[in-house]
């Protein structure tokens, strides 16, 4: 594990800690499967990508800035976003 990928792990499983969601090793929850796709609930684990989705230059463009400039601020979106709508 590299130290990045390491410091990650750490600002995510600190969010989670603070939220009562824990990360890396949870169970992650299968939506649907077919024999070519998985559709699983997002969790903070998924932080990086969605950092990188989420200041790709189209999605800016055509979707608009959600302020998302670091990983921490990737976790506390997934967290306080999808994850709570989960569940309502």
């Amino acid at each position: 594990m590299d130290a990045a990928r390491g410091g990650l792990e750490d600002i995510c499983r600190g969010l989670g800690a603070r939220y009562g969601r824990g990360t890396q090793g949870t169970i992650t929850l299968k939506v649907l499967e077919t024999e070519r796709l998985i559709l699983r609930w997002i969790t903070a684990d998924d932080a990086e990508f969605i950092h990188a989705l989420m200041n790709e230059p189209s999605y800016l463009r055509f979707i608009g800035d959600k302020g998302i400039r670091t990983i921490a601020d990737a976790c506390e979106y997934i967290l306080n976003g999808p994850v709570d709508s989960y569940e309502n």
